[in-house]
């Protein structure tokens, strides 16, 4: 068995393609950044540096239909290098609030239409 059919023996979850942006809270600031797939259990994201395993990360995004913030905690599972300058992050979403879990996954069985990162910062549509 290859590294890749390991990895995808491990995964519980579907990974939706999202090739959209959200929003990294960091040191008190908001960062765009991209997010590559996501599951009802984890995100890949493109992220401007490496950030080692096991950090705690904050992002922000916004469901088309849904009012308010969508606001998730995660801890990175993996990091590798990607694109130049850009790093792929593995996280693993340990909380998730601003939509109940059970309407999150049937939005992301419903398919995510690409967003854009707004003016302001307020919120990436996913």
């Amino acid at each position: 068995m290859n590294s890749e059919q390991a990895e995808s023996c491990r995964r519980r979850y579907i990974r939706f393609p999202a090739d959209t942006l959200v929003w990294w809270c960091k040191d008190w600031e908001t960062e765009p950044i991209a997010l590559i797939d996501i599951s009802a259990g984890g995100m890949l994201c493109e992220f401007p540096g490496e950030i080692p395993r096991g950090t705690k990360v904050s992002l922000h995004f916004e469901f088309p239909g849904h009012e308010g913030l969508i606001f998730c905690r995660c801890k990175v599972a993996h990091c590798r290098k990607g694109e130049e300058p850009f790093f792929l992050v593995g996280m693993r979403i340990l909380e998730l609030e601003g939509m109940d879990q059970g309407e999150f996954i049937r939005r992301l069985k419903n398919g995510l239409p690409p967003g854009e990162a707004t003016e302001e910062g307020e919120g990436a549509e996913i």
